[in-house]
């Protein structure tokens, strides 16, 4: 019997609690696939705080809602991105605050030094052109990872663009 999954859902934010990871940070966490260890979580950093050393086990993309971030490789300021890829080792650190949202696809682990880490890289997305996806539909083409078929996209909808339904079916 095939039934059909949710297309999607709804996450009210401002209904989900603040927890204290350490002092100077809090963080919600808006989603969670504990069998492939994705996850998205929206981090308040207050001013002076500090992220210590840490390496990535699988990659994250952030989005700097407000304020800005920095790590040993540049900062990322609001409304841009950064990407760190697996492996990535850094600090992080906010003079005046920030509140980031990150898409994590595996977890963190705590590391001494860098070494020959990859580093993070930073997208200022108004540099990146806007490209015509389909009638009423813009996007900007963040990063992409075309090995795991993995993409980040901000895309623009005009007023009156849609998308086509794409169905999902689970058979059992």
């Amino acid at each position: 019997m095939a039934t059909m999954k949710p297309m999607s859902r709804i996450i009210p934010i401002s209904d989900l609690p603040w927890e204290d990871r350490q002092p100077g940070v809090k963080r919600k966490s808006l989603w969670e696939d504990a069998a492939t260890k994705r996850q998205a979580i929206l981090t308040r950093i207050e001013p002076g705080a500090q992220l210590p050393r840490h390496r990535h086990v699988g990659d994250e993309l952030i989005f700097v809602v407000e304020g800005a971030i920095g790590d040993d490789f540049g900062t990322v300021t609001a409304g841009n991105m950064g990407y760190r890829p697996n492996g990535c080792v850094h600090t992080i650190s906010t003079k005046n605050g920030a509140t980031v949202l990150a898409i994590l696809t595996g977890g963190v682990e705590p590391a001494a030094e860098r070494g020959s880490a990859p580093p993070s890289e930073v997208f200022a997305l108004h540099d990146l052109p806007w490209i015509e996806a389909r009638p009423g539909v813009r996007q900007k083409r963040i990063w992409e990872d075309k090995a795991g078929e993995r993409r980040a996209i901000l895309a623009r909808f005009e007023p009156g663009a849609t998308l086509p339904r794409i169905a999902t079916w689970v058979t059992s």
